[in-house]
């Protein structure tokens, strides 16, 4: 999660616990959606995540998997600063 975000808890669920966790998580971030963008792009390697596609646009969409598990982070302008990001951890299948 970016240092400048915070956990949006009446739109997140999660299942699960440690690295084994699924659901939603909704998050409230301070940076423009470019910086989430890139950060997610830099970020989601570095803990075992593999690039499946990617679409950059007003509404940004990055896929990424990681052994039996897929995460879909989907990232919009906020209303009046900063970002929303809406990540998604689902098994694979």
């Amino acid at each position: 999660m970016p240092s400048n975000s915070s956990l949006d808890m009446d739109r997140s669920i999660i299942f699960g616990a440690s690295d084994a966790w699924h659901g939603r998580l909704v998050l409230n971030a301070g940076g423009s959606q470019a910086q989430m963008y890139d950060f997610y792009e830099r970020e989601m390697p570095n803990f075992g995540w593999s690039k499946v596609t990617v679409v950059r646009a007003d509404i940004s969409v990055l896929v990424y998997d990681r052994e039996n598990r897929v995460a879909t982070i989907k990232l919009t302008g906020g209303s009046f600063s900063g970002s929303v990001v809406d990540i998604t951890v689902s098994p694979k299948g």
